[in-house]
Order: structure tokens, then C-alpha cells, then sequence
């Protein structure tokens, strides 16, 4: 849970808004031998931030944002 500022004012006098972060993920590493591995992993990213409301003169408004991502990695790790 964070807090972003903005370069905008909102129309309660703010000028930041709140987020919520999560990172989940594991891997695994296998050994060729004494000086080489190989590795993988799989992570889960979501962010959520606040809701923003505003007001034009066709009436009000709200945008959401959020986003997610699953990254899968690879590689091969040297010893010496």
C-alpha cells in the first residue's frame, strides 16, 4: 500500500493518490555442476490505484486503473 504524489490538485485539495501493490512468485534452480546452474521463475504483479472522480460540464466521471502481469524467466547462473 503506497502513496503517489501528482502534479494535479484535486477538487478535495489533494494531490496524491493511493495505490496497492502485490508481487507474488517462485523459481527454481538446478545444478549442472559445481560452477553452472540453471534457473526459473514465474512472478504475478498487480497494482490497483484509487479511483478518481472529476466533474465536467456534461456531469461527473470516474477512471479506475489497474494493471497486471505475469513474468516467466530464464538463466543460466556461473560460479567461480
Amino acid at each position: 500500500i503506497g502513496n503517489a504524489d501528482t502534479d494535479f490538485t484535486f477538487s478535495d485539495g489533494s494531490t496524491s493518490i493511493n495505490n496497492f501493490h502485490l508481487n507474488l512468485g517462485g523459481g527454481l534452480s538446478y545444478s549442472i555442476n559445481k560452477q553452472f546452474s540453471v534457473t526459473g521463475g514465474l512472478e504475478y504483479v498487480y497494482r490497483n490505484w484509487q479511483d478518481i472522480e472529476g466533474q465536467t460540464s456534461r456531469g461527473t466521471y470516474t477512471t479506475s486503473i489497474s494493471d497486471s502481469v505475469y513474468r516467466l524467466s530464464i538463466g543460466v547462473d556461473f560460479g567461480f
